[in-house]
């Protein structure tokens, strides 16, 4: 492979992904358990 561009604003990014089924707002976010510390006892 090559590199035959670099595109740098954000709007014309989104753009490309968007047409090729592969845009995404983020990573998913991290699901925390929160245990209670009293009840490991």
């Amino acid at each position: 492979m090559r590199l035959i561009a670099v595109v740098q604003d954000p709007a014309v990014s989104e753009k490309i992904l968007r047409h090729l089924g592969r845009w995404q707002r983020g990573p998913p976010r991290e699901r925390r358990v929160v245990l209670d510390p009293a009840a490991l006892t």
